[in-house]
């Protein structure tokens, strides 16, 4: 019997080693991977310091990969909890943007950093408004006995207690006829319910409560490097690219952009004259 639990104990660690031997790996190889494809230590730092900001764990981090670039300087998308994101980054190694889709900056050079947490979607949740909303969708429905939801054209998000869930519906019309009908709901959670503030069906407003959502202005952080030093120079030469010059194609003309870090700054023209465009 001793020597029973003796073996049970010996393969219970073993197993243990094993898993955080496994944990250790993928967590380096992860840390690895964004170093790798960055190639660029500082921007490296700074892509840290911005994760760490938003609560994002790079250990976590999956498919990190450079993607085209934007006319700022590089571009990276990854894999995050199951969303995909995308890193803006400068000419001057500094971060940009940490982009959730098109519209939500999760980090935003200048501006209060937001907690990826508030962005993320339960999965349980999200099922349980998805059947919420074939309730709902169906009552608007001239036969709702034909309606059927494609299990692919799902879609979900999330900012903090607001969540949204669009799809679309195939069901018969006035006419007998197929046809497929998009939707979208916007629920606030409160207390474990769920009231529909926004709905829109076939171009149909249904319901419409978003002006009873109010999110905090999102507060302009100073750039203490930029707005506190008196000495700071930064010396653009025409025709010459520099640290922060990018040659462009704009209607087939090539062109050298300057892409500068965000701040105030006051500009001294030392030729007979020029043109500034922003």
């Amino acid at each position: 019997m001793k020597k029973l639990l003796s073996l049970l104990l010996c393969i219970i660690t073993c197993i243990s080693f094993i898993f955080c031997a496994s944990c250790n790996n993928a967590n380096n190889t992860s840390k690895n991977l964004i170093s790798i494809t960055m190639n660029n230590s500082k921007m490296h730092d700074n892509f840290l310091n911005a994760c760490e900001q938003t609560n994002i764990y790079t250990t976590m981090i999956t498919e990190f990969e450079k993607i085209n670039d934007w006319i700022g300087g590089e571009r990276f998308s990854f894999i995050y909890k199951g969303m995909e994101l995308q890193l803006y980054t400068n000419m001057d190694s500094s971060i940009q943007y940490i982009k959730l889709g098109v519209d939500t900056d999760i980090y935003k050079q200048g501006f209060e950093p937001y907690n990826i947490e508030d962005f993320i979607v339960d999965t349980s949740i999200a099922h349980s408004l998805a059947v919420l909303s074939e309730e709902k969708v169906k009552m608007h429905l001239n036969y709702p006995s034909s309606a059927s939801f494609p299990l692919w054209d799902w879609s979900y998000g999330r900012r903090e207690n607001i969540y949204m869930v669009s799809g679309n519906v195939k069901a018969s019309n006035a006419f007998g006829m197929e046809r497929e009908i998009p939707f979208t709901c916007y629920y606030r959670l409160v207390n474990e319910e769920a009231e529909l503030v926004y709905f829109i069906i076939d171009k149909n407003i249904v319901i419409d409560k978003m002006d009873t959502i109010k999110f905090p202005e999102r507060q302009e952080v100073k750039n203490e490097d930029l707005n506190n030093s008196s000495d700071l120079k930064i010396h653009l030469i025409e025709g010459e690219m520099g640290r922060y010059g990018k040659r462009v194609i704009i209607d087939g003309d090539e062109y050298i952009v300057y892409i500068l870090p965000a701040g105030t700054y006051k500009i001294t023209n030392n030729g007979k004259w020029c043109k500034v465009y922003i």
